[in-house]
């Protein structure tokens, strides 16, 4: 019986121990998780560190760049106090950002982030020339015709068409940046399947662009615009996650509500002009899309600024400060 009694006492410490154990590994496993959850959070942070410094130095330089073209320095160059100086238009909040649950690409590129605007500006009767799939042979007369009226512009900005031009490409991204206009993301590889295929795909595609605008002008952009537009039929199963994404790392994007369809086959600079400016008039804040790869374009442009004008409509190029039209 005495007997008896101490076996089932040993089976009984026996059970005590392998239960402390198993705990002890469940205890080890959680402590191995929130480990490697707050090291995730701690290279986010150290991303938008780099991100934030990298975006100052870029300032500085455009700012001296500035200085010593025009000998005057800016006194404030923020897309902030441009929109404070124009009494015409509204501030909102932006909306609140759309956080996701933890995704293992969150991790990819730490210093792929962007400093978000709070306030959003919506100015009246304001048209925003906007340029995708350059820079090209045309992007030269483009620029020169914007100069001449006067015109700040956007051009959204594809990898491989500045690499189809070499040095001259970069150049042109200089120029860009040194006339005042505002330099955004398109797409590295203009490949609609290779784009989308995943999150981690696009963005692996944008932080090639991201970067090579950041190294070509010192400038660190926070506003990109989606290949086909938001909504399209190659990232249907990715949009929703896709938006969250970017917009939890704080980039903005626009899409339009004017084209002049200068990619239609057979348009001429005639109908390029009429569809640019059918809703002039009619509409108070316009995003016109366009393209600096077309030759129609270069032709119909200082057109199309005119009638705009003849109208009473400003110009101005897109910040993140400024209110997104989307689809």
């Amino acid at each position: 019986m005495r007997r008896g009694a101490k076996s089932v006492l040993k089976i009984a410490v026996l059970a005590v121990l392998l239960c402390v154990l198993f705990s002890l590994l469940f205890l080890s496993q959680q402590l191995g998780d929130l480990n490697h959850s707050l090291r995730t959070r701690i290279d986010v942070l150290n991303g938008l560190l780099t991100q934030q410094q990298a975006e100052i130095s870029g300032l500085n330089e455009q700012i001296a760049r500035i200085t010593e073209a025009t000998g005057v320095a800016p006194a404030d160059a923020t897309p902030e106090a441009e929109a404070e100086n124009d009494v015409s238009g509204v501030w909102t909040p932006a909306p609140p950002r759309l956080w996701t649950e933890y995704r293992p690409y969150q991790e990819l590129y730490p210093a792929l982030y962007a400093k978000r605007s709070e306030r959003l500006f919506a100015r009246d009767k304001t048209v925003y020339l906007t340029f995708d799939d350059g820079p090209t042979i045309h992007t030269a007369r483009v620029l020169d015709t914007l100069k001449e009226a006067g015109v700040k512009a956007t051009f959204f900005i594809v990898g491989s068409s500045v690499a189809r031009l070499g040095e001259d490409g970069k150049a042109l991204l200089r120029r860009m940046a040194d006339e005042g206009h505002t330099i955004g993301v398109h797409c590295n590889v203009h490949d609609y399947e290779r784009i989308y295929a995943s999150v981690e795909a696009f963005l692996d595609d944008f932080n090639a662009v991201f970067n090579l605008i950041r190294e070509t002008t010192g400038l660190q952009t926070d506003l990109f615009r989606f290949p086909g537009g938001s909504v399209n039929s190659y990232n249907e199963e990715i949009r929703s996650e896709l938006i969250h994404e970017m917009e939890r790392r704080g980039f903005t994007y626009y899409d339009w509500n004017a084209s002049s369809n200068d990619t239609a086959a057979g348009l001429t600079e005639e109908s390029a002009w009429r569809n640019a400016v059918s809703r002039a008039g009619g509409t108070k804040r316009i995003i016109l899309l366009m393209h600096d790869t077309k030759e129609r374009t270069v032709l119909a442009l200082p057109r199309i600024i005119a009638t705009y004008k003849d109208k009473g409509y400003s110009f101005a190029r897109l910040t993140n400060v400024d209110k997104p039209i989307v689809l």
